[in-house]
């Protein structure tokens, strides 16, 4: 559905890429303050408009605000602030920058996403215990989800040494998602990612280096959720040694990919993304 421009001077903001850094929780809570605080929002997909100058929107998101969240300021054009994962747009009748993510209507006053921009899923990626959403690993799955036109979502677990806090953090930020859902996970992410599965309906499972057959998990048993798996593990695993994962793959049918790499997994970027894309790409049951 189209959003209404409340006013001439409504602002456009593209929030798709926001889910992909750790800050999700305070734009959602700031969402939640404009609708408590009757300024009123609409979002459709990726959209949020909000009725007002752009005085309004930086006392709201500031370029602190965005900054601070670890996003780049790549251009500022006749008031127009671009980052490189967010744009916002003051308008009257159309954009003052060319937005070809976006079908304008000025007789009727909407705002729409094209078509070809809505996404078709939603990808959640955890990351291991001492890494962070920000991680290679994490960033290269993302980049291949939304050329998939999937939404990319990247919790940030870090402080969080339970892994079962981590799985409680995942399912409560999972809430409301509609569509496919793909969960990837590094390490102790993927241990996270396999336990969310089981509550989650879940399309498929990408897993690098998971956490499986490990003491101090609570879940030993570790049945997933889907039957479609995909793992990528190291020969030379220091963590987690690959005759765990072998066993667990072959208990549960997953397809592995046995590596000459270490727990890090850092030379092998391009065979994470490649098989990552396939797994997106491919029919699942």
């Amino acid at each position: 559905m189209p959003v209404k421009l409340e006013d001439m001077n409504s602002i456009i903001i593209r929030i798709d890429r926001l889910y992909g850094c750790p800050s999700i929780k305070n734009v959602a809570r700031f969402l939640d303050e404009q609708i408590s605080n009757g300024i009123g929002c609409g979002r459709d997909e990726h959209l949020l408009v909000l009725p007002g100058g752009m005085n309004q929107i930086d006392r709201y998101l500031s370029i602190e605000f965005f900054e601070q969240q670890g996003l780049k300021l790549t251009k500022k054009v006749k008031g127009v602030q671009c980052w490189e994962d967010v744009c916002i747009i003051a308008s009257a009748t159309g954009p003052t920058l060319p937005c070809p993510w976006l079908d304008w209507d000025p007789e009727n006053g909407t705002v729409s996403l094209k078509e070809s921009e809505r996404t078709v899923g939603t990808v959640i990626i955890a990351h291991g215990k001492e890494s962070g959403p920000l991680g290679n690993k994490i960033k290269a799955l993302a980049q291949i989800a939304r050329k998939h036109r999937f939404t990319a979502i990247a919790p940030d677990f870090r402080g969080m040494n339970d892994p079962e806090e981590r799985v409680a953090h995942l399912l409560d930020m999972a809430q409301g998602i509609a569509g496919p859902l793909y969960l990837a996970g590094s390490s102790m992410g993927g241990y996270v990612a396999i336990r969310a599965s089981q509550v989650l309906e879940t399309k498929a499972l990408f897993l690098m280096a998971p956490a499986v057959g490990l003491p101090g998990y609570a879940d030993q048993q570790l049945v997933p959720g889907c039957r479609t798996i995909r793992i990528v593990h190291a020969w030379q695993d220091e963590v987690i040694p690959a005759q765990q994962v072998v066993a667990w793959a072959r208990q549960h049918g997953a397809e592995l990919h046995l590596v000459n790499s270490d727990h890090r997994l850092g030379s092998e970027l391009e065979l994470l993304r490649h098989l990552f894309s396939c797994m997106l790409r491919q029919p699942t049951p």
